[in-house]
């Protein structure tokens, strides 16, 4: 006799789990089951392939691909290595909300950047890959990327959209 819910699925389950195997599941369970499978293996299937976990926030996505791209030359924490690579914790162009700034802000990342860089009277001499070009991230994988380093180590700017995105995109160097 079956219960609504999930109840009955439930209590074999605790069954087994006691080491009571008496008992077979009626063939009603049996294709609940079944049907539930697919959607399983494919949400086991993008988390594996993708790195993402179901409920991750944009800020623990942004998180790790900085880390992944981002941290060798600017390090976990954001300073970055003084003359060679900006610390983006307290950075003008992170932390602004001035659209031609977001845009420069924007192509850097896309685009790359070499040459001397002047930040808060510094110059840096590092070189920048661009990783939001070639395939490296794709455009929801930046924004949460951008937006986590606009919202990290005491930076407040508000999130960048995706139209700002494709804007800065669509001027290629």
């Amino acid at each position: 006799m079956s219960q609504p819910g999930n109840t009955h699925f439930t209590r074999k389950v605790s069954d087994v789990s006691d080491g009571k195997m008496g008992g077979t599941a009626e063939p009603s369970q049996t294709r609940q089951v079944a049907r539930g499978a697919p959607l399983l293996i494919a949400a086991l299937s993008f988390s594996l392939l993708t790195g993402a976990s179901y409920g991750e926030t944009s800020m623990e996505r942004g998180e790790a691909m900085y880390l992944q791209h981002c941290a060798a030359c600017h390090q976990p924490d954001g300073k970055g290595i003084p003359g060679f690579f900006p610390s983006l914790a307290g950075h003008p162009r992170v932390n602004s909300d001035h659209p031609e700034k977001i845009q420069e802000y924007l192509a850097a990342i896309i685009f790359g950047y070499h040459g001397g860089l002047i930040v808060n009277r510094q110059l840096y001499s590092g070189r920048m890959p661009p990783i939001g070009q070639l395939g490296r991230l794709n455009d929801g994988e930046l924004l949460d990327l951008i937006n986590y380093q606009r919202q990290s180590w005491g930076n407040s700017a508000r999130a960048v959209t995706a139209a700002e995105l494709a804007e800065a995109r669509s001027k290629k160097r």
